[in-house]
């Protein structure tokens, strides 16, 4: 929790997702990220309100919405197209 509100990371491999409702809590964690780790090369983000991420679209400008690729969704459901 971050200013009464939950801030929510998530870690796969080299990719990280952050977000909270406060931009500058995620610029402030950027800020630090990038003072710790980005010694060889800065660390890339991207923002906006339509993310990509591993394989999952991201839509915050609808409630709970995440699409996941074709590819993904089969594996999820066991279910080919082909």
């Amino acid at each position: 929790m971050i200013n009464g509100k939950q801030c929510t990371i998530i870690s796969h491999i080299n990719d990280l997702k952050i977000s909270h409702v406060e931009k500058a809590v995620v610029k402030k964690m950027l800020k630090g990220l990038n003072k710790k780790f980005s010694k060889n090369s800065p660390i890339t983000t991207t923002k906006g309100k339509v993310l990509e991420y591993l394989g999952m679209t991201i839509d915050y400008k609808k409630r709970q919405s995440t699409t996941f690729h074709e590819g993904i969704n089969q594996q999820i459901t066991g279910r080919s197209t082909i």
